[in-house]
C-alpha cells in the first residue's frame, strides 16, 4: 500500500470502504477497496475470482495487500459509480439505455458463464459504470464456481446461501435450490425492471411477505408503454420455473436485440439439473394459465385481435409451476409458510439470528438482544440488503467444550467434565442483579448468597473479596451517574457483565446424586459426612489417602482415590480441607515428580478443581512450590497437562487477585471455623509466571489452553489496575493505542458524529491527539493522529455556524497555535505520507484565517515548502501549490527569499507538466502561483489596474510610473518568458476562468520581463493566431489583452532592434483577424485592433 497515494472515499458499504487512489509517480487512477478482517473469507473468494478474469465488462483486478485490520484491494477506477446511484438520481431509464445497459450485462453473464462462474449477486449496486458508460460486474465475494456447487448434492444437505432477498429467484428459497445460469437470469431481469419502472419487481417490507410474493404473485406489469420484445424478454427472465425460463441460446437470439449475440459453448450443470429432478411436484402455486412464449418474440396476432392481446401481456405476467411433471422424490417439508418445499419461517428466523449475532459482535461486551419466540420477522430496510441464510455463518464454529478433556477412568484417560452450567450462570447473573440494581449489598448478604450458590448449584465459590470489591465499585458507579440516565455512549463504555467472571477449571460433568464410587482401598465417606468428622478422624482419614497415594499402589488405583477425591472437591468446605492440607502438598509434589504422564494430567485436573471450589487458601500453599510446578507443566509437551495446568494456575491467580488485607479483615470474622484467618498478604506471583501465561497465547499453541489463559487474564482484569498492568506490555499498549486511533477514525468518517459533539472534539480530543503525536514511536500511530485531526477541522470548517461560534473558534485558535504550528517542522519531516497532510492542513487553516502566512514567513519553512519543484512533480500534491501560492502573495513575503529559491523556471516547468498531464485540479492553483510571481516581478501594486485595462500596457505615461524597481523583484522572473507559448495554450481554454488568468499572466509578464516576453510571444505567433481565431466570439477583455500583448510586443521588437525570426503566414492570418476585429461592436476591442494593426504595418515582411 505504500505505492499508493489514497483520496477521498468513493463508495461504503456495510464492511468495506472504496477510496479513490493514485500510483506514486504515475498519473493513474485505481478504486483501493478496505475490507474489514472479519471478511476473509469473501475476499478471498472474490480475489479468486477476479484475478482469472479478463473481460470489459468486469471489474480489472490489480492486487491485493494484507494490513493488520483490513483486507486492501486495488481495482479498477470507475468514475462513473455504480448503477444504483444512478437510479437514485433518474428514478427510471429509457428503453434505449436500458438496451444497451443489458447488452453489456448479457456479455458480462456469458463470459461468466462460460468460464464456469455463477455470479449469484447481481442487483444495481454491483454494476458500475466507466466514463464511456459501459457496464462493469464488480463485488464477487459470492459468487460460486459450478465444480464448487457441484460438490454438495442438494438433496442432502442445504448449501450454504447468502444473497440479496429482492433479486433472488424463487427456487434459491426452496429447499435444495442452488444457483445457476437461470438465476442469474432472474436478477438480470430484475435488475432490467428496475431500470424501467424504478422499483424491482418484489418488493415488501417483511421477509416473509417479500418471499411470498417472489414465490406466487405474478410479476407486476411494466408501467407505461415498453415495447413488445422488451416486455416479452422481461417475462421470460422472471418466470418462476427455472427450468421454463430463458436459456441462453434463446436469450442471444431475442428480438430485444438490435444486433444478434453470438452463442458460446457453455459447461453443463449438473447440480441444476439434479435440482430438477429431485423437486418433481410442484412448489409453486399457478397463478395464471398460459405462460408467455418462449420465443425470441411473441407471435404476431390476428389484426382484430391485435388490442386485446397487447392489453393483456400487460396485466398479466405468467407464472408457471416450478418443476413440474416430475416425480417427488424428495422429502416432505416443513410447511410453516403454506408453500410446499419452502419453510419461510425458517428462513427468516436464521436470517435474523445472523443479522442479531453481526450486530452483537460490532457492540463489544453489550448482552445479545433477546427476541421472543415468534418474533422471528426480518425487517427489510432497503432493496439492496444482504442476508445470510446459513445454519452455521462463516466465523461461528460452536464454542468449545471446556470440559472435553477432563482426564477420566484407567480404562479411556477420560473423565467426563463440563464448562459452566446453567445455574451456575443464573447464579452469578442473580449476584450481578444484585449489585447492579439495589446499588451496594452487605458483605454478609453477598456470602450467603454466594454459599447458597456453592452448595445448592454446585458452581464456583467464588471467593467472597471478589463481591465486596464488585459493590464498592457498583456503588462509586452509582453515585457518579446519581440523578441522570446513562447515556448510550456510557452504556458503551461501561457494563455490568465487565466484571462477570467466569470460572477457568471446566466442572465435573455428571450426576452427583447417583455417581459411582470407585474401588477405593479405604472406606468412602460422602462429602457431607467427610466435612463433620472431628478433627482426629478427619486426620486418620486424610492419612489413608496420602498413604494410598504415595505408597506403591497401582496407577489405576491412584487414579480412582484422585477420581473419589474430585467428587468431593464439589463440596466448597470438602474443598477447603483438602487444599488447605497435607493431601494438597502430597499433589504438588506428584505433579512435579510423576513420570506418568496420565497420572500427571488427572492431578492437574483434581488441583484445579480444588483451588476453583476452595474459598480461602492458606498461606502455607503460597510456599508449597505450586507456581513451580504448574509452570514446569505448562512447557511439557503433552496438550492435556498443559491444558489443566493453565486452568488450574487461572483459578489460583484470579484467587490471589480477589484478595487484599482490608478484604481479609472484613471477612474473616465471617469465615466458617475450618477455615484459618491468615492474611494472604504474602502471596507473591512472579513475572515469569505472568509471562508464562501471556506466552500461552502465541500462534500455534494448544486452542483450549489459550481459551483458558484468556479467561485467566478476563477474570484478573475484572478486579481493576492493579493486577491488569502486570499482564500489560508496551507492545500491547502500542496495539491498543492503534486501536482506539482506528475507532475514533472510523467514527469521525461520519460527519454527524463530529458536528452533534464538536465540543468535544475541539476541547479535548484534538489537543489530546497533538499530544499524542509527540514522541510517538510509531509512524501509523503519528499518521493517524494527523489524519484525524485534518478529518475533524474539514468536517468543522464545512459547517458556518460552528466557525461563527465563540467558543469553538477559541479552541480552534488554540490548536492551531499551540498545537499544531509548534509541531509543523516535525510534520514537514515526518515519513510519507504525514508532511501531505500537514501541508493540507496548514493551507485550510490559513484558508480560514486561524493561521497567517507571517506565523511560518522564515527562510527555512519557506524554502521547504518549494523543495517538492526539486523532485518528481508527478508526487506533487495541490496542497503543496497552494500553499506556496499563499507564500508568494502575501504582502509581508521578503521578495529576496524567493529570489533567493531560483525556482521560476522550476514552476513553470510544473505548469508545463499539469497541462500535458491534463492535471485539471493542479491548473489553476498553478497559474494562480505564476502570477504570484510575475506581480512580485513588476515590484508595484498597480497590476490590478493592468489587468483591468490592458490598453495601459501600450501607455508610456502608465509605464514611467510603474518603472520596475529590479532591486526589489524576483531576479529570475524573465525565465517565464520561454513559458509564452503555454500560457497562450491556457489561453484558449474552454474553461473561463483559466483562459482569463493565462491572459493576465501574459499582460503581466509582458511589464515585468518585456523583452524576454517578446522574444516568446512573437516566436509563438502562430499559437497567437490560432488563439485569436478560437476566441473570436468569446469574451471581449481575452480578446483585447492578446491585441495589446501583441501591439506591445511590436514595438518593443521594433525600439530594441531584437532579431527574432516571425513566420510572415502567422502574421498575415493575424493581420486578417484583427481588421475583423476593427468593426466589432465593443470599442475598447476595436481601438485595440486599431492600434495593434498600425503597429502590425511597422513590421518588415520578410520574404
Amino acid at each position: 500500500m505504500n505505492n499508493f497515494h489514497v483520496y477521498e472515499a468513493i463508495g461504503r458499504g456495510k464492511h468495506s470502504t472504496v477510496y479513490k487512489g493514485r500510483k506514486k509517480k504515475s498519473i493513474e487512477y485505481f478504486a483501493v477497496k478496505s475490507v474489514d478482517k472479519s471478511q476473509r473469507s469473501k475476499v478471498l473468494n472474490e480475489v479468486r475470482m477476479l484475478h482469472s478474469l479478463d473481460h470489459p465488462n468486469v471489474l480489472k483486478f490489480y492486487s491485493w495487500y494484507e494490513t493488520s485490520a483490513h483486507f486492501w484491494l486495488i481495482l479498477e477506477y470507475c468514475v462513473g459509480g455504480d448503477l444504483k446511484g444512478l437510479l437514485e438520481q433518474d428514478k427510471k431509464l429509457p428503453e434505449n439505455s436500458i438496451h444497451d445497459l443489458a447488452y453489456d450485462l448479457v456479455k458480462a453473464l456469458q463470459f461468466l458463464h462460460s468460464q464456469g462462474i455463477i455470479y449469484c449477486d447481481l442487483k444495481p449496486s454491483n454494476v458500475l459504470l466507466d466514463e464511456s458508460g459501459c457496464m462493469k460486474l464488480c463485488d464477487f465475494g459470492l459468487a460460486r464456481r459450478l465444480k464448487d456447487i457441484e460438490k454438495t448434492n442438494p438433496g442432502d444437505v442445504p448449501q450454504p446461501l447468502k444473497g440479496t432477498p429482492c433479486y433472488m429467484a424463487p427456487e434459491l428459497f426452496q429447499e435444495g435450490g442452488v444457483h445457476s445460469y437461470a438465476s442469474d437470469f432472474w436478477a438480470l431481469g430484475c435488475v432490467l425492471y428496475e431500470c424501467y419502472s424504478g422499483r424491482p419487481p418484489f418488493v415488501a417490507n417483511e421477509f416473509t411477505q417479500l418471499v411470498k410474493s417472489i414465490i406466487s404473485d405474478p410479476t407486476p406489469p411494466l408501467p407505461d408503454n415498453p415495447s413488445r420484445s422488451f416486455q416479452n424478454l422481461i417475462n421470460c427472465l422472471l418466470m418462476k420455473d427455472p427450468a421454463e425460463r430463458l436459456q441462453w441460446s434463446e436469450l442471444c437470439e431475442h428480438h430485444f436485440w438490435r444486433s444478434r449475440m453470438s452463442i458460446i459453448p457453455l459447461p453443463p450443470q449438473p447440480a441444476f439439473d439434479n435440482m430438477v429432478d429431485l423437486s418433481a411436484t410442484p412448489y409453486l402455486v399457478e397463478r395464471n394459465g398460459d405462460k408467455p412464449s418462449r420465443q425470441s418474440t411473441p407471435p404476431k396476432p390476428r389484426d382484430g385481435l391485435r388490442k386485446k392481446d397487447e392489453n393483456s401481456a400487460k396485466v398479466f405476467t405468467p407464472v408457471k409451476n416450478v418443476l413440474s411433471g416430475k416425480k417427488n422424490n424428495a422429502k416432505p417439508s416443513c410447511k410453516a409458510d403454506g408453500l410446499k418445499g419452502v419453510n419461510i419461517l425458517r428462513m427468516s428466523r436464521v436470517a435474523k439470528r445472523n443479522l442479531q449475532r453481526e450486530k452483537d459482535k460490532e457492540n463489544y461486551r453489550r448482552h445479545p438482544t433477546e427476541a421472543s419466540e415468534n418474533d422471528t420477522e426480518v425487517k427489510i430496510e432497503n432493496n439492496d440488503m444482504e442476508l445470510d441464510f446459513g445454519e452455521n455463518p462463516e466465523g461461528d464454529a460452536p464454542d468449545d467444550n471446556d470440559g472435553s478433556d477432563n482426564p477420566g477412568s484407567a480404562e479411556d484417560e477420560k473423565l467426563s467434565t463440563q464448562g459452566t452450567d446453567g445455574n451456575e450462570e443464573n447464579c452469578m447473573s442473580n449476584q450481578m442483579d444484585m449489585l447492579t440494581d439495589e446499588g451496594p449489598v452487605k458483605a454478609e448478604t453477598m456470602i450467603k448468597t454466594e454459599q447458597n450458590c456453592s452448595e445448592n448449584l454446585d458452581v464456583v465459590a467464588t471467593p467472597p473479596s471478589i463481591c465486596m470489591r464488585k459493590a464498592q465499585r457498583t456503588k462509586t458507579t452509582s453515585g457518579a451517574a446519581a440523578g441522570s440516565e446513562p447515556s448510550d455512549i456510557s452504556a458503551a463504555f461501561w457494563h455490568p457483565t465487565d466484571l462477570a467472571v467466569k470460572p477457568v477449571m471446566p466442572g465435573r460433568k455428571g450426576d452427583k446424586a447417583v455417581e459411582t464410587v470407585p474401588m477405593l482401598p479405604f472406606e468412602a465417606l460422602p462429602a457431607v459426612d467427610y466435612i463433620k468428622l472431628p478433627r482426629e478422624q478427619m486426620n486418620a482419614f486424610n492419612s489413608q489417602i496420602l498413604q494410598s497415594l504415595s505408597g506403591t499402589f497401582q496407577v489405576s488405583e491412584k487414579q480412582n482415590i484422585i477420581k473419589y477425591l474430585e467428587m468431593l472437591s464439589i463440596n466448597s468446605d470438602a474443598a477447603n480441607i483438602i487444599t488447605n492440607g497435607p493431601i494438597m502438598l502430597l499433589l504438588i509434589k506428584m505433579l512435579r515428580l510423576s513420570k506418568t504422564s496420565v497420572l500427571r494430567v488427572q492431578i492437574a485436573s483434581l488441583m484445579g478443581l480444588l483451588i476453583r471450589y476452595s474459598t480461602i487458601l492458606d498461606i502455607e500453599l503460597a510456599s508449597s512450590g505450586i507456581f513451580n510446578a504448574l509452570s514446569d507443566g505448562l512447557r511439557d509437551k503433552h496438550d492435556k497437562l498443559r491444558r489443566f495446568c493453565m486452568a488450574t494456575l487461572g483459578e489460583l491467580l484470579f484467587y490471589i487477585s480477589t484478595q487484599s488485607d482490608q478484604d481479609i479483615k472484613e471477612i474473616n470474622a465471617q469465615e466458617s471455623p475450618l477455615k484459618d484467618n491468615r492474611a494472604t498478604a504474602s502471596w507473591q506471583v512472579p513475572s515469569s509466571v505472568i509471562a508464562l501465561v501471556s506466552s500461552i497465547l502465541r500462534k500455534g499453541e494448544d486452542d483450549l489452553a489459550q481459551l483458558y489463559a484468556l479467561r485467566t487474564i478476563d477474570n484478573i482484569c475484572s478486579q481493576g489496575t492493579d493486577w491488569t498492568s502486570r499482564f500489560a506490555s508496551q507492545d500491547a499498549r502500542d496495539d491498543f493505542q492503534m486501536t482506539l486511533l482506528r475507532v475514533l477514525e472510523a467514527a469521525t468518517e461520519e460527519p454527524s458524529v463530529i458536528l452533534n459533539e464538536h465540543k468535544i472534539f475541539t476541547s479535548r480530543i484534538l489537543p489530546s491527539l497533538s499530544v499524542l503525536y509527540k514522541g510517538n514511536k510509531d509512524g501509523d500511530a503519528r499518521f493517524l493522529c494527523l489524519k484525524i485531526l485534518s478529518d475533524v477541522m474539514i468536517v468543522i470548517f464545512s459547517d458556518s455556524s460552528l466557525t461563527s461560534n465563540e467558543q469553538t473558534v477559541s479552541d480552534l485558535e488554540k490548536i492551531s497555535q499551540k498545537y499544531f504550528l509548534p509541531m509543523y517542522p516535525s510534520f514537514a519531516e515526518d515519513e510519507d505520507p504525514i508532511p501531505i497532510y500537514a501541508q493540507k492542513l496548514l493551507v485550510m487553516l490559513m484558508e480560514h484565517d486561524y493561521v497567517k502566512v507571517s506565523d511560518i514567513l522564515n527562510e527555512a519553512t519557506v524554502s521547504r515548502c518549494f523543495e517538492f519543484l526539486l523532485g518528481d512533480l508527478s508526487n506533487a500534491n495541490v496542497s503543496n501549490v497552494k500553499l506556496c501560492f499563499a507564500l508568494a502573495s502575501a504582502p509581508d513575503m521578503d521578495t529576496d527569499i524567493l529570489s533567493q529559491l531560483q525556482s521560476v523556471r522550476r514552476i513553470g516547468n510544473l505548469l508545463e507538466f499539469v497541462t500535458a498531464k491534463d492535471m485539471d485540479d493542479f491548473l489553476e492553483p498553478t497559474l494562480e502561483l505564476c502570477r504570484a510571481f510575475i506581480i512580485r516581478g513588476i515590484g508595484s501594486d498597480k497590476f490590478v489596474a493592468l489587468s483591468k485595462e490592458p490598453a495601459l500596457l501600450v501607455d508610456s505615461a502608465f509605464s514611467m510610473s510603474i518603472a520596475v524597481d529590479q532591486q526589489s523583484c524576483v531576479m529570475d522572473i524573465c525565465d517565464f518568458g520561454g513559458n509564452m507559448g503555454i500560457f497562450l495554450d491556457l489561453v484558449g481554454s474552454s474553461d473561463p476562468h483559466i483562459s482569463d488568468l493565462a491572459s493576465d499572466c501574459l499582460v503581466l509578464l509582458l511589464k515585468a520581463a518585456p523583452r524576454e516576453a517578446t522574444v516568446g510571444l512573437l516566436t509563438n505567433l502562430p499559437k497567437l493566431s490560432v488563439v485569436l481565431d478560437l476566441l473570436k466570439h468569446g469574451t471581449c477583455l481575452r480578446l483585447t489583452r492578446l491585441l495589446y500583448c501583441l501591439a506591445f510586443s511590436c514595438r518593443q521588437y521594433l525600439a530594441q532592434g531584437m532579431i527574432v525570426s516571425i513566420s510572415l503566414s502567422a502574421l498575415m492570418r493575424v493581420e486578417a483577424l484583427v481588421s475583423t476585429f476593427k468593426g466589432s461592436h465593443d470599442g475598447r476591442l476595436a481601438d485595440a485592433a486599431s492600434y495593434l494593426g498600425a503597429e502590425l504595418q511597422r513590421l518588415p515582411r520578410c520574404g
